[in-house]
């Protein structure tokens, strides 16, 4: 019996996109169409969402008959769907969250009209070191994609664009270390700038818990950091 391929571990702060990147690596598949079908199944050989708020979660739980627990994992920890369910109503949140959960239809992202044209993977070149000298690898950090983020929170140095727009990326899976620039001229922002201050918050905007009536304590960058 051939046994079923699986997704390696996802790392704090990943997303779907990179957990699927380095699965895709660790196969040896020459194709990339060939990793979709392996995880996702012949319908998905578009590619992989990089908010995470499309098909692939859904199809890759229901071909290995895994526990809901396993697909709401996914969805509350590697993708933006927690960012964007802050800016729902109660009852849209329960209606997005059964589109995503089904696997029926793709849920757009909305951006900013700033973003709209061409977001780009970025990075924080110091977690990237750091990603490597803890788990011998780079991954993309999924704080790092919020829209109109600006700085790393745990850093807080500006983030590096790549030259990857997220549609070309989509339909490509690009490990982090592949595309890693240099290092050399990291720049640094005051934890007391208005840039700073924003980023927190859109960082506690995808942490932070919640429920139905968004009653939640927004915990602060270093302690989500930190757990």
């Amino acid at each position: 019996m051939q046994k079923v391929p699986m997704l390696p571990n996802p790392y704090p702060d990943e997303m779907w996109y990179s957990v699927v990147c380095r699965y895709h690596r660790q196969s040896g598949n020459i194709r990339f169409w060939t990793t979709f079908v392996e995880l996702f199944g012949n319908q998905s050989k578009k590619g992989v969402s990089l908010s995470g708020l499309d098909q692939t979660i859904a199809r890759y739980i229901k071909k290995r008959s895994l526990p809901d627990s396993v697909r709401m994992k996914y969805i509350t920890e590697n993708t933006m769907l927690p960012f964007l369910l802050r800016y729902y109503t109660p009852e849209g949140r329960q209606q997005v969250t059964r589109l995503i959960s089904s696997g029926k239809t793709k849920v757009c992202f909305i951006r900013p009209e700033k973003y709209k044209d061409s977001p780009v993977l970025r990075y924080c070149p110091k977690c990237c070191r750091e990603d490597e000298e803890t788990y011998g690898e780079m991954y993309w950090h999924r704080s790092h994609q919020i829209p109109m983020m600006t700085t790393c929170t745990k850093h807080h140095c500006i983030l590096c664009d790549t030259n990857i727009p997220w549609r070309q990326a989509s339909t490509k899976l690009f490990c982090a270390d592949e595309l890693l620039c240099s290092d050399e001229n990291i720049q640094f922002l005051s934890e007391k700038s208005m840039e700073s201050k924003l980023d927190d918050y859109l960082f506690a905007c995808l942490q932070a818990p919640y429920n139905d009536c968004l009653l939640y304590t927004s915990p602060s960058p270093r302690d989500a950091h930190e757990s």
